[in-house]
């Protein structure tokens, strides 16, 4: 996997493990993120305002399999431009009753769109891109896997790339309904690619 796949994968990993964090803000991307993404982040997610952004005790623990799938990825300069679709269809949320709940088959693709590149305040002798080649059995990378590369946009999304993604994670069968209730929590499959195990980047 290229440095810019790296880059990709830990910035659009970090966001949604941030959103997981009982802190809020700024502090659940502390929490949850992935090392280095305080800085790479560069004050970009969602105009810069994470107040939502995790901080909830309550909510219902998460189980199951997430996909990512890049759909689109464009260079120009320096910089470039990754379109990712985000599936949580293979999730279900924990209730109460100890049953396990999700949206069936019901399509929930969430369109993402990052713009990035290294640090234009950076001479080149001081960039350092994200490490290639970062696979592994860990869940999650124990270093930074941003190098000095940042978050420069997240460009407004499009009718049609909301329509690219608005379909079934991987292994949804067409006829669940929509709320889908299950006794056991769906499969969490290991990583793919994953990160490595202990230290690499």
């Amino acid at each position: 996997m290229s440095p810019e796949g790296t880059f990709v994968r830990a910035i659009s990993e970090s966001y949604w493990s941030a959103g997981l964090s009982y802190r809020n803000g700024r502090l659940a991307l502390a929490d949850k993120g992935y090392p280095g993404v305080e800085h790479a982040e560069n004050n970009v997610f969602d105009g810069g305002d994470l107040g939502y952004l995790g901080g909830d005790p309550s909510q219902p623990v998460v189980v199951g399999t997430r996909y990512y799938e890049v759909v689109d990825f464009r260079r120009d300069g320096a910089r470039y431009t990754a379109t990712v679709c985000d599936y949580s269809g293979q999730t279900a949320q924990k209730e109460r009753d100890g049953s396990y709940g999700s949206r069936g088959s019901t399509p929930t693709g969430i369109t993402k769109v990052y713009t990035f590149g290294p640090d234009p305040s950076l001479t080149p002798d001081q960039q350092h891109a994200p490490p290639a080649q970062q696979r592994g059995p860990a869940r999650r990378p124990t270093d930074d896997v941003f190098g000095t590369w940042l978050l420069f946009e997240e460009p407004r999304v499009s009718d049609e790339q909301r329509r690219v993604c608005n379909k079934l994670a991987p292994g949804t069968p067409p006829d669940w309904p929509d709320i889908y209730r299950r006794s056991e929590p769906p499969p969490t499959l290991p990583p793919d690619p994953g990160w490595p195990e202990g230290s690499s980047a």
